[in-house]
């Protein structure tokens, strides 16, 4: 288990969460704990432990691994406007970027 202080309070980050959060980028991507691992509902189809953190809410999927989670589509959830009523792209636009 890792504590993490925020110069106020020392929150833990343990097991595949922790490392996740120290394989992607610590502090500097995601920066300090704002929560204790907690379980919760996301997006209303899948419940397990997550993690929030300032930037980012880290999820552990279990045998799928941790993700990050999708907080553009929270947001737009929490604004009455979810993703799937926006218009969909039919094909990528020429980026000129090669591969």
């Amino acid at each position: 288990m890792t504590m993490v202080s925020s110069g106020t309070k020392a929150t833990p980050i343990s097991g595949p969460i922790r490392a996740y959060w120290e394989r992607n980028g610590g502090l500097a991507i995601f920066g300090y704990p704002i929560s204790d691992l907690a379980t919760e509902t996301v997006e209303g189809t899948w419940t397990g432990p997550v993690q929030w953190f300032e930037r980012d809410r880290l999820e552990d999927h279990g045998a799928d691994g941790v993700l990050a989670g999708r907080l553009g589509a929270r947001y737009l959830e929490l604004t009455n406007s979810p993703w799937q009523w926006f218009p969909q792209v039919q094909q990528a636009p020429q980026s000129g970027c090669q591969v």
